[in-house]
């Protein structure tokens, strides 16, 4: 007899968080609002962390169209502070917890590369002499990392804070001042896609998909 397919157990201790707060500027729409295969990319990023953490919310200005999607919102403390006020409003609101953040125009992230990146089941990392402890993991991807798809210890907050306080925006820049793990998503991976981290920030990365093999899936709901 088959054994029953066992389901994953879900991180209550871990925010998951969906980072939204962009302007789209290059896209010249809300790619938020984009549809893949029928589902808009915010519900998409916020379905894919609910298979894995238990709270999830969408890290955004107010703006028309969300909230009737019926997913808990919270809105930048830091107006104006691009991914890193986004990061920071995710880890005030965690409850004193860790954050999963996740970028809405990342498609093809599932949940399985969530919890690999995550690494649920080990204790936190030491380096070096043993007395740090690795504040954030994130995924690499062709040997780039994507500091908006990764797990942030509650840690980070307090550095966050002070980089935001003296106009240092970039989060690279905070992955550089902490101890940070780049966990490698390689194609010997189980759940690996040839997609695996596309985002979508221009006209020309929609026609992307067509070579990974969604030719017509894309579609626009802000019109």
């Amino acid at each position: 007899m088959q054994s029953e397919k066992q389901v994953p157990q879900v991180e209550h201790s871990i925010l998951g968080a969906v980072l939204a707060g962009g302007h789209s500027r290059r896209l010249g729409r809300d790619k938020a609002l984009l549809e893949l295969d029928g589902e808009p990319l915010l519900l998409r990023a916020a379905r894919v962390l609910g298979e894995v953490f238990s709270r999830v919310v969408v890290v955004s200005p107010a703006r028309e169209g969300y909230s009737s999607l019926g997913l808990e919102l919270v809105e930048d403390i830091v107006p104006d502070a691009g991914p890193l006020g986004g990061l920071h409003a995710a880890l005030v609101n965690a409850d004193g917890g860790d954050v999963f953040v996740l970028a809405c125009d990342h498609p093809f992230v599932e949940a399985p590369l969530v919890r690999y990146v995550a690494d649920l089941h080990t204790k936190p990392e030491e380096v070096g002499d043993r007395s740090r402890v690795v504040r954030a993991r994130v995924a690499q991807w062709n040997e780039r990392l994507y500091p908006l798809c990764g797990l942030y210890s509650a840690a980070c907050r307090e550095p966050v804070t002070d980089r935001l306080s003296r106009g240092e925006l970039r989060v690279h820049g905070l992955l550089r001042s902490i101890e940070t793990r780049a966990v490698a998503i390689t194609k010997e991976l189980p759940f690996y896609h040839p997609g695996a981290l596309v985002n979508l920030n221009r006209p020309e990365d929609l026609s992307l998909l067509e070579s990974l093999g969604y030719p017509d899936l894309v579609t626009d709901t802000n019109r």
